[in-house]
């Protein structure tokens, strides 16, 4: 498990963090969003990793209007 700060929304809709100078690409997260995530494998130069849990949103995370 790794946790990290999504920094950003890549080109796929995954947020992206960086952990030791390499991207980390977590679906399912906003900006600003401090998760904890498994690395499932890799994406391109960066790493792809399955959302465990949000530790703390980001002021962009929104509650679904469905």
């Amino acid at each position: 498990m790794i946790e990290v700060t999504v920094e950003r929304i890549g080109a796929r809709g995954d947020g992206v963090a960086e952990l030791d100078g390499r991207p980390v690409f977590v679906p399912l997260t906003a900006p600003g969003d401090r998760v904890r995530a498994r690395p499932i494998g890799r994406r391109g130069d960066g790493i792809f990793a399955r959302l465990d849990s949000v530790l703390a949103p980001g002021a962009g995370r929104a509650t679904p209007p469905c």
